[in-house]
């Protein structure tokens, strides 16, 4: 895997390591290119790379980025909170219900909004960092392995979690996303949460068969009224790219993603 100049190669086994590293060094030799010793690491189990450590179990925030964030100081001002948020917002996806829980954050980085530290602010803020420095290990995705999309809507935003199947048979989070959206029914929310997040993780479930999960009923157009058909048809028309299987469960079986569509309320209560 190439980024810009930062390399990586991947192998199941140290043998096949080698032969892949004897490989990618024979082209750079022959485009003329080189490399610096000091910026190499050879035969690692564990690397860091864009600022995240990758490893056998999976993917975490690198120390160096969750350093800086752990020590950063609460924001004085605009210009503060914009670092803030960019240092945060780096892994977004490691954080269940970012975008809701950054809510009283984001609204301060308006060009008319004024400056004003509230109490909601810091919490979310503190929230924030232990979060990310706390952040729990995702799955590196496998596109040979089954995939579900947990899916659900409150009238603070809509929330999605995207699962990989494991060997033993466990489901491990590969993401996180959350977004805030306007007042809608709750039917057209629900249908906007699948849409949002299939559109969010297009890159890892385009061309394949997965199930999205969601506690919404009236999801399948089955089940939806002409009218409610009608309201919906421009988001129903992109789910048409993607080959899923909708699936409904309960609301007390989907409480991680439920906890999440709401994590903008709670952070203010």
């Amino acid at each position: 895997m190439c980024y810009v100049d930062e390399v990586v190669i991947a192998a199941d086994t140290r043998e096949e390591n080698v032969r892949y590293l004897e490989q990618f060094l024979q082209i750079i030799q022959e485009e003329g290119l080189t490399l610096r010793l000091s910026k190499c690491s050879f035969l690692r189990y564990s690397v860091n790379f864009l600022g995240h450590v990758v490893d056998a179990n999976g993917i975490l925030p690198g120390a160096v980025k969750t350093a800086t964030i752990r020590e950063y100081p609460t924001p004085s001002s605009q210009l503060d909170v914009q670092r803030s948020m960019g240092l945060t917002g780096f892994f977004r996806k490691f954080v269940p219900g970012y975008a809701l829980t950054a809510k009283p954050l984001t609204q301060l980085t308006t060009k008319s909004a004024e400056f004003v530290w509230t109490t909601a602010c810091e919490e979310a803020f503190q929230h924030l960092v232990r979060s990310v420095t706390t952040a729990p290990v995702l799955a590196i995705y496998d596109v040979s392995k089954e995939h579900e999309l947990h899916t659900d809507a409150s009238s603070v935003g809509v929330a999605a979690i995207l699962l990989q199947t494991e060997a033993n048979a466990s489901l491990q989070p590969i993401a996180y996303c959350t977004a805030q959206e306007a007042k809608y029914h709750a039917y057209k929310l629900e249908v906007l949460a699948v849409v949002e997040a299939c559109q969010r993780f297009r890159m890892f479930l385009l061309g394949k068969r997965f199930n999205v999960v969601t506690d919404c009923q009236a999801i399948t157009t089955a089940k939806l009224s002409k009218p409610m058909i009608l309201r919906v048809t421009p988001w129903l028309l992109k789910l048409l790219e993607y080959d899923c299987n909708i699936i409904h469960r309960s609301g007390s079986s989907m409480g991680h993603v439920d906890a999440m569509s709401r994590a903008s309320r709670c952070q203010n209560k």
